[in-house]
C-alpha cells in the first residue's frame, strides 16, 4: 500500500511540474504557422455541425481534406470539432486541453514504463526526462500539433494496456486505430507493442499484433492515398532515393543531438539535401549503428529496446522510404524521446551516491529550464519564428513566415527586412520567395514607393518568368507607376 501511495504521489509532483514549466504558454494565442486555417478560421470548427462531423470521417474529396491539412485524420478533426460545440473557438482553452492530453500521455507511458523494465527506478528517471525534455513544446504549445499529442496518448495506452494485458485484444487494437487515426505515423504502434514483450520477457500475443498491425495498415492504405492525391508526398530529397538516403545520415545525427543536448530546437527546419556521403551522415548513421552495437555487446534487452523505441517512431518520417515534406521536424520526436529516456534512466540509475544526484538534478532542472523558455515562446508567433529563422539561417520559409507575423502586428519596416531576407535563402520551396516578393511589393505600394515595388517584381520576374501571381502583380503596379512618374503640368494622355 505505502508503494502505491508513492507512486501516485510521484506521478502528482510530476504532474504539477509539468504544469509549471508550461503554465506560461497557456496564456498564448493562436500562431500564424498553420493555426489560423486549420484551427481558428476553419469552417468545420466556427460553425460545428453533424454533416460536418460524417464529413470528416467519411469524405476524401480533395474539397473537404484541403480545409483539413489535406490529410485524413478524423481523431485529431473530431477532437477540434467536440471542442468547438462545447465553447466557442479560445485558444487559452485549446491550450488547457492540449496540456492535459499530454498529462495523461506521460501517465499511460510511466505505467508502461514500470511494467515493461520491472525497474520503478529507470522507469522514474525515464519519464521525467521525457516529460521536461524541450522537444514536446511543439507538441504541447502549437495548437496545430493536437494530432501528436492525441497520437502519443493512444500509443502510450496501447503500450501500457498491452504490457499489462497482452490478451485484451479488441482494447489494444482499437487503441492503436484510434492513435493510427490521429497521426499517419502511428502505423508502427503495433510494432512498438512488440518492444514491450522485449523487455518483458514474454512471447507476444500474435492475435493481438496480427490484428493491430491488419487495422493500422488499412487506416494507412487510406491516408497515403489521400496524401498523394492531395501533393503531400512531394519526392525524395535531392531527387532520388540515394540523395534521399544520404540525407538521412544528417537528419538522424540531428535528432540524436536535439535527444541529448536540445540547442537548436525550432518549429521549422528546412534542410538542404545531401547529394553525395558527407561526414554529417557518417557520424549520425555511426552513433545511431553505434548505440545498437553497444546493447547488443552488453546483452542488454533495456539497451536494445531503448534503441527501438527511438527508431520504430521515425521509420515513417524517413524520406527515403516514404517521401513526405518535411525531412526533419521537432515534432517527430514525440514519441522517440522514449528510447533516449530510458537510455538515460538506465545510465543514471548506475551511477552511485552523489554523482547520481547531480547527473539527474542537473539534466532535469536543464531540461525543465529551457522546457519553459521555449513555452514562453510559443505565446505568440513572433518569438517563436523569430527563434526557427536563429535556428533555420537558411530557410526561406522561416524567414517568410516571420514577414507575416510581423505584419499582424503592424511592424511593417520589420516584415519588409523579412521579405527581403527570405529572397536571399536558398533552403526551402520556391514558394516562400514568390510569396514574400508580392508581399514586399505590397508593402512598399503602401509606404507609397510604387516604383520600388516594380523594381521588386521586375527582380522576382526574372527568376520566376512564368509566375502568373507576379505577373498580375506588375499588371496592377506598372500603370500606376508610370501615374505616378509623369509630370503633373503634362495634361497630354
Amino acid at each position: 500500500m505505502a508503494m502505491v501511495r508513492d507512486s501516485r504521489a510521484s506521478a502528482f509532483v510530476l504532474l504539477g511540474s509539468v504544469l509549471c514549466v508550461y503554465a506560461l504558454s497557456l496564456r498564448g494565442g493562436y500562431l500564424n504557422w498553420d493555426d489560423p486555417w486549420l484551427v481558428a478560421q476553419n469552417r468545420f470548427f466556427l460553425h460545428p455541425t453533424l454533416g460536418g462531423l460524417w464529413q470528416i470521417w467519411t469524405d476524401c474529396s480533395a474539397t473537404v481534406r484541403y480545409d483539413l491539412g489535406a490529410e485524413y485524420l478524423p481523431v485529431r478533426d473530431t477532437s477540434l470539432w467536440l471542442e468547438a460545440v462545447l465553447h466557442r473557438p479560445n485558444p487559452a482553452l485549446s491550450r488547457v486541453i492540449q496540456l492535459s492530453l499530454y498529462g495523461a500521455a506521460l501517465l499511460r507511458l510511466r505505467s508502461f514504463l514500470r511494467t515493461s523494465t520491472g525497474n520503478s527506478q529507470v522507469a522514474e528517471v525515464a519519464i521525467w526526462f521525457f516529460a521536461l525534455h524541450p522537444a514536446h513544446v511543439e507538441v504541447v504549445a502549437w495548437l496545430s500539433a493536437r494530432k501528436d499529442v492525441l497520437a502519443l496518448l493512444f500509443s502510450g495506452a496501447a503500450l501500457d494496456l498491452y504490457s499489462r494485458r497482452p490478451r485484451r485484444v479488441a482494447t489494444v487494437v482499437l487503441l492503436c486505430a484510434l492513435a493510427s487515426l490521429s497521426k499517419a505515423s502511428s502505423i508502427v504502434s503495433p510494432e512498438l507493442l512488440l518492444v514491450g514483450d522485449l523487455m518483458l520477457r514474454r512471447k507476444p500475443n500474435w492475435a493481438t499484433i496480427g490484428v493491430s498491425i491488419a487495422v493500422v495498415t488499412a487506416v494507412g492504405v487510406v491516408q497515403l492515398r489521400v496524401g498523394s492525391a492531395l501533393g503531400m508526398l512531394t519526392g525524395f530529397a535531392g531527387g532520388n532515393r540515394t540523395s534521399a538516403f544520404f540525407t538521412e545520415g544528417t537528419v538522424l545525427l540531428r535528432y540524436l543531438q536535439l535527444s541529448a543536448w536540445p540547442q537548436g530546437l525550432s518549429l521549422i527546419h528546412d534542410m538542404q539535401p545531401e547529394g553525395s556521403w558527407t561526414w554529417h551522415a557518417t557520424l549520425g548513421f555511426g552513433a545511431w549503428v553505434g548505440w545498437l552495437g553497444a546493447a547488443l555487446w552488453a546483452r542488454q534487452r533495456r539497451l536494445i529496446a531503448a534503441w527501438l523505441l527511438f527508431t520504430i517512431p521515425l521509420l515513417p518520417t524517413v524520406n527515403a522510404l516514404i517521401p513526405i515534406q518535411n525531412l526533419l521536424a521537432d515534432r517527430y520526436l514525440c514519441l522517440s524521446l522514449i528510447g533516449p529516456a530510458l537510455l538515460f534512466g538506465e545510465l543514471c540509475v548506475n551511477l552511485r551516491g552523489a554523482l547520481r544526484s547531480a547527473v539527474l538534478s542537473c539534466m532535469l532542472l536543464g531540461l525543465g529550464a529551457v522546457s519553459a523558455y521555449r513555452a514562453r515562446l510559443f505565446t505568440s508567433s513572433v518569438p517563436v519564428l523569430e527563434e526557427a529563422v536563429l535556428h533555420s539561417p537558411d530557410s526561406r520559409r522561416a524567414a517568410f513566415q516571420l514577414g507575416k507575423a510581423y505584419e499582424e502586428v503592424g511592424r511593417a519596416d520589420d516584415a519588409i527586412r523579412a521579405y527581403r531576407d527570405t529572397l536571399q535563402r536558398t533552403a526551402g520551396v520556391e514558394e516562400a520567395a514568390i510569396r514574400a516578393s508580392i508581399a514586399l511589393t505590397r508593402l512598399e505600394e503602401a509606404q507609397g514607393d510604387r516604383s520600388g515595388a516594380l523594381r521588386e517584381l521586375e527582380a522576382a520576374l526574372r527568376r520566376w518568368p512564368t509566375d502568373e501571381r507576379l505577373r498580375r502583380r506588375q499588371r496592377r503596379l506598372a500603370p500606376l507607376s508610370e501615374t505616378s512618374e509623369r509630370d503633373p503640368r503634362d495634361t497630354r494622355p
